[in-house]
């Protein structure tokens, strides 16, 4: 299953165009929507748990794709352990360190960001000192030529998760 999390509020990198692309590249997967408020975390973490719970979906199918503020919480409610899943797609999410030390995940995060962003070395470095299965594409094009690129890229990391999630239920 690919969870699409997103404020309602907030637009999102995840127009229609891309979500149905993305789904007919991924046959295999089950898509939801689920809308959280941006910056609560504990809400978060419950909506997911509950949608899980609804969709009988165990951890370990489970990818949750998410961008911006909304995609920062949802990577912290995963690293801190507090919801467990396969992997996190996170799209140009603010890349402060994180607020806590411990990162409490087996989960694949996988990070699109546009390079200029400062803080990219504190959150990408504390995942690489903790030894998480982490990868990020650094993309460097703005405007409508980099808002294709932000998809493409997020595109290929959903492919790559959605296999692996595949190949280890040997869907």
């Amino acid at each position: 299953m690919v969870a699409v999390v997103a404020d309602p509020e907030q637009p999102s990198f995840a127009t229609q165009e891309n979500f149905a692309r993305w789904h007919r590249l991924t046959p295999s997967a089950t898509w939801r929507c689920v809308n959280v408020p941006c910056g609560d975390s504990s809400r978060t973490a419950k909506v997911l748990v509950d949608m899980m719970e609804s969709k009988r979906v165990r951890s370990g199918q489970l990818i949750l794709l998410a961008s911006g503020e909304v995609g920062r919480g949802v990577l912290e409610v995963v690293l801190r352990g507090a919801l467990e899943c396969a992997g996190v797609l996170a799209v140009d999410v603010p890349c402060a360190p994180l607020p806590f030390g411990e990162l409490a995940t087996h989960a694949a995060i996988r990070l699109v960001i546009h390079q200029g962003n400062e803080e990219e070395f504190g959150l990408v470095g504390q995942l690489q000192r903790a030894d998480v299965d982490e990868r990020v594409m650094r993309l460097n094009q703005a405007g409508a030529t980099g808002s294709q690129a932000t998809a493409s890229a997020a595109e290929t990391f959903l492919l790559e998760l959605v296999a692996m999630v595949g190949h280890r239920f040997g869907i």
